[in-house]
């Protein structure tokens, strides 16, 4: 047996076992767990499944286990080497994986149940509640529309049913286009308020999340909507008189998005050092209840009206810091007209969504992040390091671009290429050192020369190509005069002699194609360059 299939069946992520000519050779320890709690009808089937890969010449074989297990098929894979081995797996149930996360939350519960939109049982963890399909099909009908419901209008459901002489009631939670199914056993004296936080805190979760990342996804980030998303939520789950999304703005706290007196309220900001109890939360830096803000004491903090009168009464507030990263970022505030109206569960749920808040500001924080870094990456893949200057890559990116835009329009482009007079001298009197401050020196007073539309490209070495749209010769021209006036009036203080250019000019007007025309671009550029040899030699 080859070590990488011995390496793969020993791992202990699945129950595997590894079989040759139909006999087995290696089983890891889940499947030995397998094999002791489902005994000698589980390596009866085993056995037929291998049997069946056997002859399936290559191809895998799956054989169906139930429902209501927490593998719901076996597996057998065929693996070729010198001889041919069988890898048996067991396939743990799709909708128990899919749904895990949300249904250790209902650790609590008596059973659960996953349904789909079709009425297909995809999980069940208790095997004999489906006998209740032949012993008592008007219960099992009301189980399934109960489901069916949820997941039409998405929406969580309750209801109490009778099954075998004791009570249960049922919450419905969709979850992705199926119904997660909570059979709460509550013969015996239960907590109804634990019961209904516990699932409430899932299915507001479940939305919010979804809500958070849909509108990240979209780039349709709106902090004003998510604030609503959360008013809205936390009305489903007990009404509040007051709601109040406060974010920080630099020294500032605004009300991004707020809900009092019957009306919305955004964009009402008030100074960082403010004495109300949302800047109490943030230098607290914790949740903070006060169960009656007109007997509340702890200066300089008090209850701070939007509307007139407000101080007056008795409130219940509830503030919650919201953080990124570790930094404050805001405060999620709910408040009562009534003393003492939040229990601790409510207290908790809040603090449930607050997070989900802190997860959506997160991954939009994480976004914003990338994108910065993508674009920084970007100018550095289009501009020359050394200069600032855009790259010859660009250029021809540029060019594609305008050259098929000024087609249709029948447009121009001129293109005015320079080079730097005696910069091999330079290089070789000074340095490379002084090279590349002269570099930077002609390209800074080159981009300061041109036109706002017109783009200056470092085309090789100390040549520069400058791309004028909608231009002809006649601004080209302009172009150059002025640069070379601007170049004249500059100076680089560890070179000892002026900075002089050769420039020649070239049209493109759509009659030949553009490498022609910048081609005749630099061939004027050296015939002006011959020209200031023959003029330097002469003298």
């Amino acid at each position: 047996m080859d070590d990488p299939f011995l390496s793969v069946c020993n791992k202990d992520f699945l129950p595997m076992a590894l079989y040759k000519d139909q006999v087995e050779i290696f089983h890891n320890d889940l499947f030995s767990t397998e094999i002791s709690a489902r005994g000698q009808l589980f390596l009866k089937l085993v056995g037929e499944v291998v049997k069946k890969a056997s002859r399936q010449s290559g191809k895998p074989y799956t054989a169906k286990l139930s429902k209501c297990d927490v593998y719901e098929e076996i597996a057998c894979f065929p693996m070729k080497n010198d001889s041919v081995f069988l890898l048996v797996v067991l396939i743990p149930n799709k909708g128990l994986v899919r749904n895990a996360s949300t249904l250790l939350k209902g650790v609590s519960t008596s059973f659960v149940m996953v349904v789909s939109k079709e009425a297909e049982v995809l999980f069940c963890s208790k095997s004999n509640i489906l006998d209740l399909q032949s012993s008592d099909p008007q219960l099992w009908k009301d189980i399934v529309k109960v489901a069916l419901q949820t997941i039409n209008t998405g929406s969580v459901n309750i209801k109490n049913v009778k099954i075998k002489r004791r009570s249960f009631r049922i919450v419905s939670t969709p979850s992705d286009e199926t119904a997660l199914l909570f059979f709460e056993d509550i013969t015996e004296e239960k907590k109804f308020q634990k019961m209904l936080d516990d699932y409430r805190k899932i299915a507001t979760s479940l939305s919010l999340v979804e809500f958070t990342m849909n509108q990240v996804k979209e780039g349709s980030w709106e902090v004003e909507k998510l604030g609503q998303s959360i008013f809205e939520a936390t009305t489903r789950i007990t009404p509040v008189d007051a709601f109040y999304l406060v974010m920080l703005d630099g020294e500032e706290l605004v009300i991004r998005f707020g809900y009092a007196e019957g009306q919305t309220i955004t964009g009402y900001s008030f100074p960082r050092g403010f004495r109300g109890f949302s800047n109490y939360v943030l230098d607290v830096g914790k949740t903070i209840y006060i169960g009656d803000t007109k007997n509340f004491s702890e200066p300089p903090y008090r209850a701070i009206s939007i509307f007139p009168g407000e101080e007056d009464i008795s409130w219940s507030y509830l503030g919650i810091p919201l953080r990124v990263e570790g930094n404050f970022v805001g405060v999620l505030s709910f408040q009562k007209k009534e003393p003492h109206a939040f229990s601790s569960l409510h207290i908790s749920l809040f603090e449930i969504l607050a997070r989900e808040v802190e997860v959506g500001f997160f991954v939009r924080h994480i976004l914003e992040e990338l994108s910065a870094e993508r674009n920084r990456f970007r100018e550095l893949a289009v501009k020359d390091f050394l200069t600032r200057c855009y790259s010859r890559r660009y250029l021809h990116e540029f060019l594609e671009k305008m050259v098929s835009l000024l087609e249709r329009q029948k447009g121009k482009i001129a293109f005015l290429m320079v080079d730097v007079n005696d910069f091999k001298a330079i290089n070789d009197r000074y340095g490379h050192r002084v090279g590349d401050i002269v570099l930077q020196k002609v390209a800074d007073v080159l981009m300061k020369s041109v036109r706002k539309m017109d783009i200056v490209v470092r085309f090789g070495g100390d040549e520069f190509i400058v791309v004028l749209p909608k231009a002809g010769a006649k601004e080209a021209r302009q172009v150059a005069k002025r640069f070379e006036k601007n170049l004249a009036q500059s100076k680089v203080e560890v070179l000892n002699e002026p900075l002089s250019v050769s420039w020649g000019i070239s049209v493109f007007d759509g009659k030949e194609n553009i490498e022609a025309v910048i081609d005749k671009a630099d061939k004027a550029m050296y015939k002006m360059k011959d020209m200031y040899r023959k003029g330097r030699s002469q003298k």
